[in-house]
């Protein structure tokens, strides 16, 4: 017994003619009649009896028309409910980045795409370099937006700017009254940086290393905020992007020279996975984005 016999059934028992219920079903006489002999025979009965005035349901059709009535209904309540649910839940794109994106580059592209996609949510997710690359290698993300280059195989790469590092003191900092700091002048001066597994981090130490330059790190952080703050309230200096002092009118900044750092930032992707139209959206709002900044000079330009 299959939904089409007890869909068949129904009609047959709603106009009490096969004509009429095969106008209904859209199918021809003969092949309603026929759907109703299957189902009698593997039920072992007769549904309807025929007369020569009209056409009557037998005890058996009876008690069969209350289950079919029953089950048609629910199953046909179901299917709405899906069809609804699948009209109205959000598609989602999962993405990763960098604290330095998350801040200052996520709240202008969530609020533009957030009005041309109302339909898809977007989980963000913070993470260092590396951490980005290895969820989307691995496919928990659908895109990254990080610090570049990423050594890891698997990942197609789109750079999108560069991100200027900056030397931030508050005004009573024996630097501050200088218009650029070469970066062995942070020989012996005291610091507070990120956290070493941060490739912020990692760059500048191979910078210091270079030059031949070894700053006291006093603090070890992984919020720029905060190290911000530590700059604000001690004479410890800092080095954060550009882009995190735009609105810190409290700061020095001061731009850093021979070598100057900077660090490329762009999309990582999952190679060979079809990216849906929505994603795609998302990747040309960030670049947007990016470009705005650099037409602006805040802090990120382009390559």
């Amino acid at each position: 017994m299959e939904l089409r016999h007890l869909r068949y059934f129904r009609a047959v028992a709603e106009e009490m003619s096969f004509t009429a219920a095969a106008r209904q079903m859209h199918v021809t006489q003969s092949t309603l009649s026929h759907q109703i002999k299957q189902l009698e025979a593997e039920i072992g009965q007769r549904l309807f009896d025929r007369t020569a005035q009209k056409l009557v349901l037998t005890y058996a059709g009876e008690m069969l028309l209350g289950t079919a009535l029953r089950v048609l209904n629910e199953v046909e309540e179901s299917l709405i409910g899906l069809r609804t649910h699948s009209a109205t839940r959000l598609q989602e794109i999962r993405v990763g980045t960098t604290q330095t994106i998350n801040t200052h580059i996520m709240p202008a592209a969530l609020e533009t795409f957030m009005s041309r996609y109302p339909a898809t949510s977007l989980i963000i997710e913070e993470f260092t370099h590396d951490g980005v690359a290895d969820n989307v290698a691995s496919d928990t993300l659908d895109v990254g937006i990080t610090s570049l280059p990423t050594a890891l195989p698997g990942l197609d790469v789109e750079i999108l700017g560069v991100d200027e590092l900056v030397l931030a003191v508050n005004p009573l900092h024996r630097l501050a009254r200088q218009r650029k700091v070469r970066m062995v002048e942070l020989h012996r001066q005291e610091m507070v940086l990120h956290t070493r597994r941060y490739a912020t981090r990692q760059l500048l130490d191979t910078l210091f290393s270079r030059v031949g330059a070894r700053p006291i790190v006093r603090v070890e952080s992984v919020s720029s905020s905060l190290m911000l703050d530590i700059v604000r309230r001690t004479q410890l200096s800092t080095i954060v992007s550009r882009a995190a002092l735009n609105h810190r009118s409290d700061l020095v900044v001061l731009p850093l020279s021979s070598p100057a750092p900077e660090r490329a930032m762009g999309l990582i992707w999952p190679c060979d996975k079809p990216r849906s139209p929505e994603l795609d959206g998302f990747a040309t709002i960030v670049r947007s984005v990016v470009a705005g900044f650099a037409r602006k000079k805040s802090g990120f330009r382009l390559p």
